[in-house]
């Protein structure tokens, strides 16, 4: 036992100056952005109440859909590859990417529109989700992955912050200046992300030359090289937050507004395992090239141990704080919300473990069993949700996402093992635990 918190120790250290400046910049980032839109969604959730905020969350959910349609497994290729490319290969590549991002958003606007003609029969709610699903534009010209691609991380606080800050302030604005019409948060959230695009291409041009251009070749060969990462991304997305589709089709807004405030405060809190991965993706792609020598090895064990850590702390503090957490920002309307979070919370430590086997397995090329993995968790998420929401509600779906990422969780192990079990990441892990 104490050779194990002595390893703990020295594997926690990480002697890597550009995984410490990603985490720092990447870290800052989320601080700042998350915590001004968490204090725009706590206002927006007391103001506009329960039935608006389930609303928003409908909206918002389907409206992300159509952005990982626009953004297959783009950001995260490009990060990989920029990491390995030098200036002028990682322009080129950018602009190829922002090529076949506009090559989708043509469609997906198009269906999105239609979608929500379908979907919304009044007035006010059609508006909303008319002027909400605009922002896949500015979404399909976002920058932030080739500046973490090519170690520039610093800008992203600055994008983050500007994006986020505008949002706030201008949500405050109107509802105390200019109107309380919810039709506003559409327009703002539009607009904040216009503003953040803005300052990144600014900093952009000064580092390559941006140039939209539709080869077909080129666009091919990104598809055919990042989908099976886009797959991943979209199942992942299906059994996160599918069930608040399926919740707003069999219940109401109201029960969608309880079940979003929950699953948007667990989504909170598995933001570090995200942040976490970014800061190590670089050098685990690049280690993977680097087979002369155990380097591969020791950033997994690093990167696994600040996913688990993480993982342990979030879900104990999570489940002892619900009830404080949901009182003290949400208020007396959204205690239905505790025991959804409760549930959730304990998904928190699936989720880290997944982080910790599964996205590697992204880094070192092996994108088709992280895509079967999600893709079974999709699965068992919507059977689930078909099963349980119409008799649990929103206590339904929390244990659905909870069962599904176990599924998920357990197949990411698997894989994992089985095409890197024998290998030096495995030896330098069963030494750590020794």
């Amino acid at each position: 036992m104490l050779k194990f918190i002595q390893n703990l120790k020295n594997y926690i250290a990480l002697d890597n100056d550009i995984v410490k400046k990603n985490l720092w910049y990447l870290g800052l980032s989320e601080v700042i952005s998350r915590t001004l839109n968490f204090i725009c969604l706590i206002f927006i959730a007391r103001q506009y109440g329960v039935d608006n905020f389930g609303l928003l969350g409908f909206v918002a959910t389907i409206t992300f859909y159509f952005m990982y349609v626009i953004n297959f497994g783009y950001d995260i290729y490009g990060t990989g590859e920029i990491a390995r490319l030098d200036k002028p290969d990682s322009g080129l590549l950018f602009n190829d990417i922002l090529s076949v991002k506009i090559f989708s958003l043509i469609p997906s606007l198009i269906l999105a529109l239609f979608l929500g003609v379908l979907l919304f029969n009044d007035q006010s709610s059609l508006i909303f989700f008319l002027i909400y699903v605009i922002i896949l534009i500015p979404h399909s010209f976002s920058s932030q992955w080739y500046f973490l691609g090519v170690q520039k991380t610093k800008i992203i606080p600055r994008i983050r912050l500007i994006e986020s800050l505008t949002y706030l302030v201008l949500v405050l604005y109107i509802y105390y200046y200019l109107s309380e019409t919810f039709i506003w948060i559409s327009i703002v959230t539009l607009f904040a992300k216009i503003v953040s695009n803005i300052y990144a291409y600014s900093e952009l041009r000064k580092t390559i030359s941006i140039r939209i251009r539709f080869n077909w070749h080129r666009i091919k060969s990104i598809i055919s090289k990042s989908y099976l990462i886009g797959l991943s991304s979209v199942f992942a997305l299906l059994y996160l937050n599918f069930d608040v589709i399926m919740l707003g089709f069999m219940k109401n807004n109201f029960d969608v507004g309880i079940y979003n405030s929950a699953i948007k405060i667990f989504l909170i809190l598995v933001i570090p395992f995200a942040i976490i991965f970014s800061s190590f993706y670089p050098s685990l792609s690049k280690s993977y090239n680097d087979k002369s020598n155990n380097n591969i090895g020791k950033i997994f064990v690093r990167y696994f141990n600040y996913q688990i850590i993480t993982g342990v702390t979030i879900m104990t503090l999570s489940l002892i704080f619900s009830p404080l957490i949901i009182n003290l920002f949400l208020g007396g309307k959204y205690i239905p919300s505790i025991i959804p979070l409760r549930i959730l919370s304990i998904n928190i430590l699936i989720v880290s473990i997944s982080f910790a086997f599964g996205n590697p397995l992204i880094a070192w090329r092996k994108q088709k069993y992280h895509t079967i993995s999600l893709a079974a968790g999709a699965l068992t998420n919507i059977g689930l949700n078909f099963i349980l929401i119409p008799q649990y509600s929103y206590i339904g779906a929390a244990y659905a996402t909870v069962v599904s990422e176990i599924v998920v969780c357990t197949l990411l192990v698997y894989f994992f093992y089985k095409y890197f079990g024998n290998g030096t990441t495995y030896k330098i892990f069963a030494e750590f635990f020794k």
